[in-house]
């Protein structure tokens, strides 16, 4: 589907999922590594937070949870959860906004590893907005975020330009 198809129809509170295939720069080498070291299909994921008329993504990336416009992340999977965000998971999401990201924490998402503190990874991230709303997976990496999602009922749409 493509964007402008896509964007009225996504909701606050619905995954945002990204694969990575590259290996031509530091980041791709990056994002290939924690894809390896925790078996992710998926390298990346977020929330979608509609506001003011635009689609932005609420994210744990280097080097830290940041608010950052969809339509500069294509292409991206979309995972509609029909479950937007309550007041709560989003005030906790915004929260958290400014904290700062760790690889090594991605790593142990993995292990299952993940604790409570100031450094965040994607998955985690997203895990713990989620859980405000009733939704978690059962780990902290972006392929089970997914999977968990769609075997939930959830659908998944690839969005391009």
């Amino acid at each position: 589907m493509d964007y402008k198809t896509a964007r009225p129809l996504i909701q606050s509170g619905d995954i945002i999922a990204f694969t990575h295939n590259g290996w031509g720069s530091l980041s791709d080498i990056e994002s290939q590594i924690v894809r390896m070291a925790t078996r992710s299909e998926y390298s990346h994921v977020g929330i979608a937070w509609p506001v003011a008329g635009r689609v932005m993504t609420l994210e744990a990336v280097v080097p830290m949870i940041r608010i950052f416009p969809l339509s500069k992340l294509l292409p991206f999977y979309w995972i509609s959860l029909d479950k937007p965000l309550v007041p709560e998971a989003e005030e906790f999401a915004l929260s958290r906004v400014g904290e700062s990201y760790s690889k090594w924490e991605a790593i142990k998402g993995f292990f299952g590893k993940t604790k409570d503190n100031e450094k965040w990874q994607c998955a985690e991230y997203v895990n713990s907005v989620l859980r405000k709303t009733g939704g978690v997976s059962r780990k902290d990496t972006p392929s089970a975020v997914v999977f968990d999602a769609i075997s939930n009922g959830s659908t998944l749409t690839l969005v391009t330009k």
